[in-house]
């Protein structure tokens, strides 16, 4: 039986979020998903261009970057990294779905985003244990 590492869930989830958020943000702003203005009624926003850059600078630059962290395993960048997108990911979807209204997808992408912090503490906790563990002065014995 194969044991997923916590790298290798960071790692997946990571990258799929990261591809996911830059292709749909740059899928936005080229027009190829049609989603009608009309939902930004009573937003800030006039169009989609605003959240589209957001959805993919902020949403999925971080992600592609803590994907490629967590598969080197450099825990001091994959963590924040992946702490920062999972946390980004669910404030997206959270703002989208108080703006146009709750689709399935959001509650998936919320459901990611917590999967990814869930992934990242589990591997700082660890690592925490793993310090303490290591530099604790040994027990007296009698």
């Amino acid at each position: 039986m194969h044991r997923w590492s916590p790298f290798s869930v960071l790692f997946g989830l990571n990258l799929f979020l990261g591809l996911t958020a830059v292709g749909g943000g740059l899928a936005l702003l080229a027009g190829w998903i049609k989603v009608p203005l009309s939902s930004l009624a009573g937003s800030p926003f006039s169009d989609y261009s605003v959240p589209a850059i957001l959805l993919a600078a902020v949403v999925g630059g971080p992600s592609l970057l803590a994907a490629l962290a967590a598969r080197l395993r450099i825990t001091r960048i994959a963590v924040p990294l992946s702490a920062l997108a999972g946390g980004a990911i669910i404030i997206f979807e959270i703002t989208e779905w108080s703006i146009i209204g709750f689709a399935w997808l959001q509650a998936a992408y919320i459901g990611i985003g917590v999967a990814i912090i869930a992934a990242a503490t589990r591997i700082h906790v660890t690592n925490v244990f793993a310090h303490m563990s290591r530099t604790a002065p040994p027990r007296a014995t009698r």
